[in-house]
């Protein structure tokens, strides 16, 4: 699921990086309000995660989810 997530969902903060940084066109308003809603959603879930006493978005350690929601890939 995060998997998916991080390349569907986060595709949004890669454009909006890019347009910001590299003035490469997209809808730049548009970009950082979808990169900011799939921010919300990656920090509500760490913040449930936290309060149950764990540090990885899934299982008790680091997992692919954790490197692939890190650094979406571009």
């Amino acid at each position: 699921m995060w998997l998916v997530f991080a390349a569907r969902d986060l595709h949004a903060a890669v454009l909006a990086r890019r347009h910001a940084v590299f003035d490469e066109p997209a809808d730049g308003p548009a970009a950082s309000a979808a990169a900011r809603r799939a921010f919300r959603i990656m920090d509500d879930h760490m913040t449930a995660r936290r309060l149950a006493g764990d540090a990885w978005m899934v299982g008790n350690g680091p997992t692919l989810a954790d490197l692939a929601l890190f650094h979406p890939s571009p």
